[in-house]
Protein backbone atom coordinates (compact mmCIF):
# COMPACT_ATOMS: atom_id res chain seq x y z
CA UNK A 1 0.00 0.00 0.00
CA UNK A 2 1.41 3.37 -1.01
CA UNK A 3 1.64 6.12 1.59
CA UNK A 4 1.07 9.74 0.77
CA UNK A 5 4.17 11.93 0.65
CA UNK A 6 4.50 14.45 3.45
CA UNK A 7 4.16 18.08 2.34
CA UNK A 8 7.68 19.40 1.89
CA UNK A 9 7.24 22.64 -0.07
CA UNK A 10 5.26 25.85 0.23
CA UNK A 11 3.02 24.78 -2.61
CA UNK A 12 2.36 21.39 -1.00
CA UNK A 13 1.46 22.96 2.37
CA UNK A 14 -0.97 25.44 0.80
CA UNK A 15 -2.49 22.69 -1.37
CA UNK A 16 -2.96 20.34 1.58
CA UNK A 17 -4.46 23.04 3.81
CA UNK A 18 -7.24 23.18 1.21
CA UNK A 19 -7.70 19.39 0.98
CA UNK A 20 -11.17 17.89 1.41
CA UNK A 21 -9.73 15.38 3.89
CA UNK A 22 -9.36 16.92 7.36
CA UNK A 23 -6.52 14.48 8.16
CA UNK A 24 -4.51 15.90 5.29
CA UNK A 25 -5.19 19.43 6.55
CA UNK A 26 -4.01 18.46 10.04
CA UNK A 27 -0.81 17.01 8.63
CA UNK A 28 -0.21 20.16 6.59
CA UNK A 29 -0.41 22.24 9.77
CA UNK A 30 1.93 19.87 11.60
CA UNK A 31 4.58 20.05 8.88
CA UNK A 32 4.24 23.77 8.15
CA UNK A 33 7.11 24.72 10.47
CA UNK A 34 9.52 22.31 8.75
CA UNK A 35 8.80 23.95 5.39
CA UNK A 36 9.33 27.45 6.75
CA UNK A 37 12.51 26.63 8.69
CA UNK A 38 14.50 29.80 9.34
CA UNK A 39 12.85 31.71 6.51
CA UNK A 40 11.59 35.15 7.56
CA UNK A 41 10.47 36.25 4.13
CA UNK A 42 7.85 35.39 1.53
CA UNK A 43 7.61 31.66 2.31
CA UNK A 44 6.91 32.26 5.99
CA UNK A 45 4.41 35.04 5.22
CA UNK A 46 2.42 32.81 2.86
CA UNK A 47 2.41 29.83 5.21
CA UNK A 48 1.34 31.97 8.18
CA UNK A 49 -1.43 33.53 6.09
CA UNK A 50 -2.63 30.07 5.09
CA UNK A 51 -2.61 28.90 8.72
CA UNK A 52 -4.47 31.98 9.94
CA UNK A 53 -7.18 31.30 7.36
CA UNK A 54 -7.31 27.68 8.57
CA UNK A 55 -8.22 28.86 12.09
CA UNK A 56 -11.74 29.05 10.62
CA UNK A 57 -11.62 25.43 9.39
CA UNK A 58 -14.80 23.41 10.00
CA UNK A 59 -12.94 20.60 11.80
CA UNK A 60 -11.71 21.09 15.37
CA UNK A 61 -8.65 18.86 14.93
CA UNK A 62 -7.45 21.15 12.13
CA UNK A 63 -8.03 24.32 14.16
CA UNK A 64 -6.14 22.81 17.10
CA UNK A 65 -3.16 21.78 14.96
CA UNK A 66 -3.09 25.21 13.33
CA UNK A 67 -3.00 27.00 16.70
CA UNK A 68 0.03 25.00 17.78
CA UNK A 69 1.77 25.52 14.43
CA UNK A 70 1.31 29.29 14.71
CA UNK A 71 2.77 29.20 18.23
CA UNK A 72 5.76 27.17 17.05
CA UNK A 73 6.38 29.76 14.35
CA UNK A 74 6.03 32.62 16.85
CA UNK A 75 3.48 34.15 14.50
CA UNK A 76 2.53 37.30 16.43
CA UNK A 77 0.49 38.40 13.43
CA UNK A 78 -1.90 35.54 14.23
CA UNK A 79 -2.83 37.07 17.61
CA UNK A 80 -6.33 38.31 16.60
CA UNK A 81 -7.24 34.90 15.19
CA UNK A 82 -5.90 33.05 18.24
CA UNK A 83 -7.85 35.34 20.56
CA UNK A 84 -11.01 34.36 18.70
CA UNK A 85 -10.00 30.70 18.83
CA UNK A 86 -9.70 30.98 22.62
CA UNK A 87 -13.53 31.24 22.61
CA UNK A 88 -13.99 28.37 20.16
CA UNK A 89 -16.96 26.02 20.62
CA UNK A 90 -14.50 23.11 20.87
CA UNK A 91 -12.75 22.62 24.24
CA UNK A 92 -9.70 21.17 22.47
CA UNK A 93 -9.35 24.23 20.26
CA UNK A 94 -9.77 26.57 23.25
CA UNK A 95 -6.99 24.75 25.08
CA UNK A 96 -4.59 24.85 22.13
CA UNK A 97 -5.36 28.51 21.45
CA UNK A 98 -4.63 29.47 25.06
CA UNK A 99 -1.45 27.41 24.95
CA UNK A 100 -0.45 29.24 21.76
CA UNK A 101 -1.15 32.62 23.34
CA UNK A 102 1.12 31.68 26.21
CA UNK A 103 3.87 30.61 23.82
CA UNK A 104 3.61 33.94 22.00
CA UNK A 105 3.71 35.81 25.31
CA UNK A 106 2.15 38.95 23.85
CA UNK A 107 0.77 41.22 26.63
CA UNK A 108 -2.25 42.02 24.44
CA UNK A 109 -3.55 38.53 25.24
CA UNK A 110 -3.43 39.17 28.99
CA UNK A 111 -7.12 39.96 29.49
CA UNK A 112 -8.37 36.93 27.55
CA UNK A 113 -6.04 34.48 29.29
CA UNK A 114 -6.80 36.07 32.65
CA UNK A 115 -10.49 35.28 32.06
CA UNK A 116 -9.54 31.70 31.25
CA UNK A 117 -8.11 31.35 34.76
CA UNK A 118 -11.69 31.56 36.05
CA UNK A 119 -13.27 29.41 33.33
CA UNK A 120 -15.74 26.84 34.72
CA UNK A 121 -14.00 24.11 32.69
CA UNK A 122 -10.86 22.77 34.39
CA UNK A 123 -9.22 21.82 31.10
CA UNK A 124 -9.24 25.50 30.12
CA UNK A 125 -8.06 26.68 33.55
CA UNK A 126 -5.03 24.42 33.61
CA UNK A 127 -3.84 25.63 30.20
CA UNK A 128 -4.30 29.20 31.41
CA UNK A 129 -2.17 28.44 34.49
CA UNK A 130 0.79 27.84 32.20
CA UNK A 131 0.03 30.62 29.70
CA UNK A 132 -0.82 33.51 32.04
CA UNK A 133 2.56 33.81 33.82
CA UNK A 134 4.38 33.98 30.49
CA UNK A 135 2.11 36.76 29.24
CA UNK A 136 1.92 38.75 32.49
CA UNK A 137 5.67 38.56 32.97
CA UNK A 138 6.15 40.27 29.63
CA UNK A 139 3.91 43.05 30.93
CA UNK A 140 5.87 43.29 34.21
CA UNK A 141 2.89 42.21 36.32
CA UNK A 142 4.58 39.88 38.81
CA UNK A 143 2.01 40.48 41.55
CA UNK A 144 -0.78 39.39 39.20
CA UNK A 145 1.15 36.23 38.38
CA UNK A 146 1.55 35.17 42.00
CA UNK A 147 -2.06 35.97 42.79
CA UNK A 148 -3.19 33.75 39.93
CA UNK A 149 -0.83 30.91 40.85
CA UNK A 150 -1.83 31.14 44.51
CA UNK A 151 -5.45 30.63 43.49
CA UNK A 152 -4.45 27.82 41.16
CA UNK A 153 -2.80 25.92 43.98
CA UNK A 154 -6.16 25.99 45.79
CA UNK A 155 -8.22 25.01 42.72
CA UNK A 156 -10.84 22.25 43.01
CA UNK A 157 -9.23 20.33 40.15
CA UNK A 158 -6.01 18.38 40.76
CA UNK A 159 -4.69 18.99 37.23
CA UNK A 160 -5.02 22.73 37.73
CA UNK A 161 -3.26 22.54 41.09
CA UNK A 162 -0.44 20.54 39.52
CA UNK A 163 -0.03 22.99 36.64
CA UNK A 164 0.01 25.91 39.07
CA UNK A 165 2.74 24.23 41.13
CA UNK A 166 4.77 23.51 37.98
CA UNK A 167 4.47 27.15 36.94
CA UNK A 168 5.75 28.17 40.39
CA UNK A 169 8.78 25.92 39.92
CA UNK A 170 9.45 27.41 36.49
CA UNK A 171 9.36 30.94 37.87
CA UNK A 172 11.22 30.31 41.14
CA UNK A 173 14.68 29.74 39.63
CA UNK A 174 16.43 29.82 43.01
CA UNK A 175 14.51 32.81 44.31
CA UNK A 176 12.25 32.86 47.35
CA UNK A 177 8.56 32.52 46.54
CA UNK A 178 5.94 34.92 47.96
CA UNK A 179 4.96 33.70 51.42
CA UNK A 180 1.30 33.03 50.56
CA UNK A 181 2.33 30.89 47.60
CA UNK A 182 5.06 28.99 49.46
CA UNK A 183 2.75 28.25 52.39
CA UNK A 184 0.09 26.80 50.10
CA UNK A 185 2.66 24.69 48.28
CA UNK A 186 3.98 23.38 51.59
CA UNK A 187 0.49 22.32 52.65
CA UNK A 188 -0.07 20.52 49.35
CA UNK A 189 3.31 18.78 49.47
CA UNK A 190 2.66 17.41 52.97
CA UNK A 191 -0.99 16.49 52.49
CA UNK A 192 -1.27 12.68 52.46
CA UNK A 193 -4.76 13.00 50.94
CA UNK A 194 -3.49 15.04 47.99
CA UNK A 195 -2.72 13.40 44.64
CA UNK A 196 0.84 12.23 44.00
CA UNK A 197 1.14 14.57 41.02
CA UNK A 198 0.30 17.66 43.06
CA UNK A 199 2.45 16.65 46.06
CA UNK A 200 5.55 16.10 43.94
CA UNK A 201 5.02 19.22 41.81
CA UNK A 202 4.55 21.30 44.97
CA UNK A 203 7.68 19.87 46.59
CA UNK A 204 9.76 20.54 43.46
CA UNK A 205 8.49 24.15 43.35
CA UNK A 206 9.49 24.63 46.98
CA UNK A 207 12.86 23.04 46.33
CA UNK A 208 13.48 25.31 43.37
CA UNK A 209 12.95 28.26 45.72
CA UNK A 210 15.36 26.71 48.29
CA UNK A 211 12.53 26.19 50.78
CA UNK A 212 13.50 23.39 53.18
CA UNK A 213 9.87 22.43 53.74
CA UNK A 214 10.22 20.47 50.51
CA UNK A 215 12.72 18.04 52.00
CA UNK A 216 10.30 15.55 53.56
CA UNK A 217 8.36 14.96 50.34
CA UNK A 218 11.46 14.98 48.15
CA UNK A 219 13.03 12.30 50.34
CA UNK A 220 9.86 10.20 50.09
CA UNK A 221 10.16 10.30 46.29
CA UNK A 222 13.87 9.46 46.36
CA UNK A 223 13.23 6.51 48.69
CA UNK A 224 10.44 5.25 46.46
CA UNK A 225 7.76 5.73 49.10
CA UNK A 226 6.00 8.09 46.70
CA UNK A 227 5.97 6.26 43.36
CA UNK A 228 6.78 9.05 40.93
CA UNK A 229 7.00 7.58 37.40
CA UNK A 230 8.28 10.59 35.45
CA UNK A 231 12.09 10.19 35.24
CA UNK A 232 12.53 13.93 34.74
CA UNK A 233 10.81 14.63 38.03
CA UNK A 234 12.84 11.97 39.82
CA UNK A 235 16.00 13.56 38.44
CA UNK A 236 14.86 16.97 39.67
CA UNK A 237 14.09 15.52 43.11
CA UNK A 238 17.59 14.09 43.54
CA UNK A 239 19.31 17.25 42.37
CA UNK A 240 17.18 19.47 44.62
CA UNK A 241 18.03 17.33 47.65
CA UNK A 242 21.67 18.08 46.90
CA UNK A 243 21.01 21.79 46.45
CA UNK A 244 19.15 21.90 49.76
CA UNK A 245 22.00 20.06 51.47
CA UNK A 246 19.71 17.34 52.86
CA UNK A 247 22.09 14.91 54.59
CA UNK A 248 19.45 12.19 54.76
CA UNK A 249 19.73 11.96 50.97
CA UNK A 250 23.36 10.84 51.07
CA UNK A 251 22.67 7.13 51.64
CA UNK A 252 19.79 7.10 49.14
CA UNK A 253 21.90 8.78 46.45
CA UNK A 254 24.87 6.50 47.15
CA UNK A 255 22.66 3.48 46.52
CA UNK A 256 21.21 5.06 43.37
CA UNK A 257 24.68 5.89 42.03
CA UNK A 258 26.86 2.95 43.05
CA UNK A 259 24.78 -0.14 43.83
CA UNK A 260 24.91 -3.11 41.47
CA UNK A 261 21.29 -2.60 40.37
CA UNK A 262 21.93 1.07 39.57
CA UNK A 263 24.06 -0.01 36.60
CA UNK A 264 20.98 -1.47 34.93
CA UNK A 265 18.48 1.21 35.91
CA UNK A 266 17.61 4.63 34.52
CA UNK A 267 20.90 6.40 33.65
CA UNK A 268 19.35 9.83 34.26
CA UNK A 269 18.51 8.76 37.84
CA UNK A 270 22.07 7.60 38.41
CA UNK A 271 23.48 10.85 37.00
CA UNK A 272 21.16 12.89 39.21
CA UNK A 273 22.25 10.88 42.24
CA UNK A 274 25.89 11.68 41.43
CA UNK A 275 24.97 15.36 41.20
CA UNK A 276 23.36 15.10 44.65
CA UNK A 277 26.46 13.46 46.14
CA UNK A 278 28.83 16.02 44.64
CA UNK A 279 26.71 18.82 46.05
CA UNK A 280 26.85 17.08 49.43
CA UNK A 281 30.64 16.97 49.19
CA UNK A 282 30.97 13.20 48.64
CA UNK A 283 34.55 12.54 47.48
CA UNK A 284 33.71 9.17 45.96
CA UNK A 285 31.27 10.79 43.55
CA UNK A 286 33.78 13.46 42.54
CA UNK A 287 36.47 10.88 41.83
CA UNK A 288 34.03 8.75 39.86
CA UNK A 289 33.00 11.61 37.58
CA UNK A 290 36.63 12.66 37.03
CA UNK A 291 37.51 9.09 36.03
CA UNK A 292 34.53 8.92 33.67
CA UNK A 293 35.95 11.89 31.76
CA UNK A 294 38.74 9.50 30.69
CA UNK A 295 36.42 6.62 29.77
CA UNK A 296 36.73 4.96 26.37
CA UNK A 297 33.08 5.27 25.44
CA UNK A 298 31.90 8.70 24.32
CA UNK A 299 28.49 8.18 25.99
CA UNK A 300 30.16 7.94 29.39
CA UNK A 301 32.18 11.07 28.70
CA UNK A 302 29.04 12.95 27.66
CA UNK A 303 27.28 11.93 30.88
CA UNK A 304 30.27 12.99 32.98
CA UNK A 305 30.57 16.36 31.24
CA UNK A 306 26.87 16.94 31.88
CA UNK A 307 27.37 16.30 35.59
CA UNK A 308 30.37 18.64 35.68
CA UNK A 309 28.25 21.33 34.05
CA UNK A 310 25.40 20.92 36.55
CA UNK A 311 27.69 20.90 39.59
CA UNK A 312 30.29 23.47 38.47
CA UNK A 313 33.00 20.94 39.40
CA UNK A 314 36.13 23.03 38.99
CA UNK A 315 38.44 20.05 39.56
CA UNK A 316 37.42 18.81 36.12
CA UNK A 317 39.09 21.69 34.26
CA UNK A 318 42.34 19.88 33.32
CA UNK A 319 40.47 16.83 32.02
CA UNK A 320 38.07 19.03 30.05
CA UNK A 321 41.03 20.84 28.51
CA UNK A 322 42.36 17.47 27.39
CA UNK A 323 39.04 16.72 25.72
CA UNK A 324 38.89 19.92 23.64
CA UNK A 325 40.23 18.15 20.56
CA UNK A 326 38.08 15.05 20.96
CA UNK A 327 35.92 14.85 17.77
CA UNK A 328 32.95 13.44 19.70
CA UNK A 329 32.83 15.58 22.84
CA UNK A 330 35.25 18.45 22.20
CA UNK A 331 32.57 21.07 21.63
CA UNK A 332 30.65 20.02 24.74
CA UNK A 333 33.88 20.11 26.80
CA UNK A 334 34.67 23.61 25.54
CA UNK A 335 31.17 24.84 26.38
CA UNK A 336 31.45 23.43 29.89
CA UNK A 337 34.84 25.06 30.39
CA UNK A 338 33.26 28.36 29.42
CA UNK A 339 30.51 27.79 31.98
CA UNK A 340 33.08 27.03 34.68
CA UNK A 341 34.93 30.23 33.82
Amino acid sequence: MLTRARPATLEAILRDLASRDHRVRVEAAQYATTVVGDDEGDVRAKVVAGLIAALADDHDAVRSAVAIALADMQAIEALPGLLLAADDESAMVRQMAITALGELGDPRARERVSRALRDPRPEVRFQAMVAFPRIARGAGEDDEIWTALGLGIEDDDAFVRSHAAEACAELADGEKLPAHVADRLARRARDAEETLDVRVASAIALGESRDERAAETLLAVARGELKEKDPRRVQAVFELLGELGVEEARAIATDAAFSFRSRFGDPSRRAAALVTLIRLGERRAVDHVLSELEARGWERKVAAIGIVNRTALSEARPKLEALRDDPMVGEMAADTLAQLA
